[in-house]
């Protein structure tokens, strides 16, 4: 019986909690640009040299470099200059002033959740395939994000439990993304 990812009793139990895990990572970036960056840029000013410096390749070293590199995209990728008619030559050291910018922000808070819905995606893939063909049931208790227990029957009777619980991780370029690890629970021995 090959049955499609998307119309599996795997898929079928898990994709009303699609919506959620897309929003709660959607949340965990606003949450992260409004606990980090923006009180970072009000505390200097909006000075993104001094709240996000470039990385000198002569001073720092290659991790000082990247971390530097990989944060300073995360802030320009949800600002603009503060001056746009600001064009050429600016003296080293000067300020370069920005503001958060509600329409990169917003394209931002889209590719997370994008990001989030495709990781969720795979997710379903790879737990259809981890437990294996044969499934003629399945459902699921609880939250992802809460330690769900994911009930499936098997074609021979047989009934395996599996416990995922979801977690956010944020990549070295920024993007908030979800992984869910699954192990299968220990049958009950009988007695």
């Amino acid at each position: 019986m090959n049955t499609s990812i998307h119309t599996n009793p795997i898929a079928e139990a898990i994709a009303p909690q699609k919506a959620e895990c897309v929003d709660r990572a959607e949340q965990a970036y606003v949450s992260y640009v409004e606990n980090t960056i923006i009180p970072l840029l009000v505390e200097h000013g909006y000075d993104i040299n001094k709240a996000a410096p470039r990385p000198n390749g002569m001073r720092d070293s290659r991790c000082s470099y990247m971390t530097k590199t990989k944060f300073r995209a995360k802030v320009q990728s949800i600002t603009e200059s503060a001056n746009k008619n600001e064009f050429g030559y600016r003296p080293h050291g000067a300020p370069e002033l920005v503001r958060i910018s509600e329409e990169r922000y917003a394209r931002m808070r889209e590719q997370v959740r994008k990001d989030a819905g495709a990781s969720f995606d795979a997710y379903v893939a790879k737990l259809t395939a981890k437990v294996g063909a044969g499934v003629v049931a399945a459902s699921v208790v609880g939250f992802l994000w809460q330690h769900s227990i994911l009930t499936v029957t098997m074609a021979d009777s047989s009934v395996q439990n599996w416990r995922t619980q979801q977690i956010i991780n944020v990549s070295c370029l920024g993007k908030v993304f979800n992984q869910w690890p699954t192990r299968r629970m220990k049958d009950k021995a009988k007695k």
